[in-house]
């Protein structure tokens, strides 16, 4: 909060509206996990050779992301999700597994070279309670003007 009220109300006006990152969120709850801490299992490293490698970011694309995918949604959805997604494929339904998976699981980002260090070699995790988290800022915003 110290944030906003020193860089934000400054400039504000009434009827301003506020954005703020997920990833921003997710970092203030320590949920930004440097690459080096996370230890990928042989599942993980396995399936990230299953994944459309998209010009635009890894997304779960490298062995870290595809462990803390494997964590937030657990086991049995990801092998599910999993499990669909190959079936579907040869139909030609792509995308099988993200629609499956769940929200924790997609929000998760990867490691990027362009992001901000030391946040270019973490995997960061969706917030926890974003709509609490989104409620308590509009409160706190209220209270701060």
């Amino acid at each position: 909060m110290k944030l906003i009220k020193d860089y934000l109300i400054p400039y504000a006006k009434t009827g301003d509206i506020i954005f703020i990152s997920e990833k921003m969120v997710a970092i203030t709850q320590k949920r930004s996990i440097p690459i080096k801490d996370i230890k990928p299992s042989w599942l993980a490293k396995n399936a990230v050779k299953f994944v459309y490698k998209n010009p635009g970011g890894l997304g779960i694309a490298t062995p870290w992301t595809m462990q803390m995918v494997i964590q937030e949604a657990g086991l049995p959805r990801f092998l599910f999700s999993s499990f669909i997604a190959i079936i579907a494929k040869p139909f030609g339904r792509t995308g099988m597994f993200y629609r499956l998976i769940g929200q924790k699981a997609k929000a998760i980002d990867g490691p990027i070279p362009h992001a901000m260090p030391p946040y270019n070699e973490c995997v960061t995790l969706g917030p926890n309670n974003p709509q609490k988290i989104a409620k308590q800022i509009s409160k706190n915003w209220d209270m701060m003007r």
